[in-house]
């Protein structure tokens, strides 16, 4: 009988109805069976008259509803409201079933009545703070919850959701510093610590965020996300070796990722051969940008000198995204270094579709006609720069290149 004793707990201020002399017997003998034989109960109520007290209509209602019969007991609780609008107990039962329903909407119609009649306890403000929660409204949940408190002074578990509320506002000022008051008091709540971490971050505090996040593998046992998050924030505070040994910690469905990025720290810190050797272990199938992979390698092996390896690197990087304008570019800077020319300027004029990179191409291109010696497309070049709006160290280099034609 639980879901009966939950709504026959009402407060002093509930509207509740009468019952007429006539039918008070009937309501005692009801009330009796209730406890002992619901079969009874209802069989009982079934064959009353449709002009009973609404109360009837909601016993009916309790009964059918503890039977887990929520659409008849909808029908009853309506009925119950229908003779008497202000019933407080069927406004809650109602509530109850659209809560159960994910009706949220409709369950904040009937909790907001039964608080405006003064009859909200904990349960009720408790239950409104959840559906505002689900719609998304913030501030109300927050009210909520501060009414809930007037009820439970000492319950912790309001403070997560006051947390959780001014993080989905984000607000972190605020958040920061009720994370803040929840880990003085239960330093190995695990959740509030990562929050208080994050925000950190979103306040652009990597540095006492990094400071926390060391304190936090003092006292828990990282996870793999975890270690990646530990290793970014090393990365933005340009400690790459330490970068460099979580990241390589990172197991599992992460992993990938997590090589690729100790790989750049590797780089920051000129170790190519290291970065090479973590890259080559990988399989580009296992990236789902695997453009990026593919570029990151090549970018190795030309730090390397291996600018034959490179050039394939970025060449199957270009089956991935056929028009990028760092690989088309990559790849032209690295064959005209080995002179191989008709390369060189295949890839210089793919990459003057991006606007960025004209005058660039432009000139390199140029610098390769005057290799060659052809004259007018050396100077139909430098001339397109001078048209253009390059900068002036752009359009000075144009005019080297056209003092370098034959008269």
């Amino acid at each position: 009988m639980k879901y009966l004793l939950y709504f026959l707990s009402f407060t002093l201020l509930a509207l509740e109805p009468t019952v007429p002399r006539e039918q008070k017997v009937q309501y005692q003998e009801i009330i009796a069976l209730m406890g002992k034989d619901s079969d009874k109960a209802l069989e009982k109520l079934n064959k009353m008259d449709e002009k009973r007290s609404p109360i009837f209509d909601y016993l009916q209602g309790s009964l059918y509803l503890d039977k887990k019969d929520q659409s008849k007991a909808f029908s009853q609780f309506n009925k119950a409201i229908k003779k008497l609008p202000e019933f407080t107990r069927a406004h809650k039962a109602l509530a109850f079933i659209y809560l159960e329903q994910a009706k949220h909407k409709l369950a904040l119609k009937h909790l907001s009545l039964v608080i405006s009649q003064g009859s909200g306890d904990a349960s009720i403000w408790k239950n409104l703070a959840y559906v505002h929660m689900s719609l998304e409204n913030w501030q109300a949940a927050w009210f909520a919850f501060e009414n809930v408190r007037l009820f439970d002074p000492e319950n912790a578990q309001l403070q997560k959701y006051f947390l959780d509320i001014r993080m989905r506002q984000e607000n972190y000022t605020e958040a920061l510093l009720i994370a803040k008051e929840i880990i003085e008091d239960t330093p190995q709540d695990r959740n509030t610590w990562l929050t208080y971490i994050s925000c950190f971050n979103q306040l652009n505090k990597s540095e006492e965020a990094l400071a926390n996040f060391i304190l936090f593998e003092k006292l828990f046992k990282l996870s793999d996300t975890e270690k990646l998050n530990l290793a970014g924030l090393y990365y933005s505070q340009e400690n790459y070796l330490s970068a460099t040994k979580y990241f390589g910690q990172v197991e599992g469905e992460l992993q990938a990722d997590a090589k690729l990025r100790q790989a750049y720290a590797l780089m920051n810190i000129q170790k190519f051969a290291e970065a090479a050797k973590i890259l080559a272990a990988l399989k580009v199938t296992e990236f789902k940008n695997k453009e990026t992979y593919l570029q990151t390698f090549a970018q190795v092996q030309m730090n390397l000198g291996k600018t034959d390896e490179a050039i394939k690197l970025y060449r199957e990087a270009l089956k991935y995204n056929a028009n990028n304008s760092m690989t088309l570019m990559s790849i032209a800077q690295l064959a005209d270094q080995i002179a191989d020319y008709e390369v060189a300027i295949d890839f210089y004029t793919r990459s003057m579709k991006h606007k960025d990179l004209m005058n660039n191409a432009l000139l390199r291109r140029a610098r390769i006609y005057l290799i060659q010696k052809q004259w007018s497309l050396a100077e139909d070049d430098a001339r397109a720069v001078i048209d253009s709006n390059a900068d002036k160290n752009s359009k000075a280099f144009a005019r080297n290149i056209l003092d370098s034609l034959p008269q």
